[in-house]
């Protein structure tokens, strides 16, 4: 998936963000994906398996030389004393460190823009992907987003999701 289609994979999840969160503040942008200001014990879960599920991620990525399909998130300290959590397209990895280019434009940090390159340590990921035609592997606070809306079936044969791969959900689940 190039990034052209990981921007659109990007917005198609995120744009129904405000159906999911509505207790919490959804930004729309024109050209980037929505942001979602929320601090949901789901999401939370979500990043909690990601970091847990870190080394699957880095295998894969030491098994391939191509790496344009793998993506890792951050969340970055931003200009109000918060954080923000922007998709990082993956261009190397070695010693502990991922060295990608920012896949939004983000919000609330002047100081970054879209398309700059940073330099990650594997503590720092709150999430990880790789898509291929396959299906989605990782994603968990994208799959956290679209979870239980109206639009789950669609997005599940769209993009290769299979549920029972998130750990998560299964607490979600037992909790109703």
């Amino acid at each position: 998936m190039d990034k052209k289609s990981m921007k659109q994979l990007l917005i198609a999840f995120l744009l129904i963000a405000s159906t999911i969160y509505c207790e919490d503040k959804v930004i729309k942008r024109d050209g980037q994906p929505d942001t979602v200001i929320t601090n949901s014990k789901k999401m939370d879960s979500a990043i909690k398996e990601a970091k847990e599920n870190i080394k699957t991620f880095i295998t894969l990525v030491k098994a391939t030389k191509d790496y344009k399909n793998f993506f890792i998130k951050r969340g970055f300290p931003d200009d109000k004393g918060n954080h923000e959590h922007i998709w990082i397209s993956l261009l190397k990895y070695g010693n502990g460190k991922f060295t990608g280019t920012l896949n939004n434009k983000p919000l609330n940090i002047k100081k970054m823009k879209l398309g700059q390159v940073v330099t990650v340590g594997e503590k720092e990921i709150s999430d990880w992907m790789i898509t291929s035609p396959k299906g989605l592997k990782g994603g968990y606070t994208l799959v956290a987003l679209i979870y239980g809306t109206k639009d789950q079936e669609t997005y599940q044969k769209q993009f290769g999701i299979d549920w029972k791969n998130y750990k998560f959900l299964k607490k979600i689940k037992s909790k109703k």
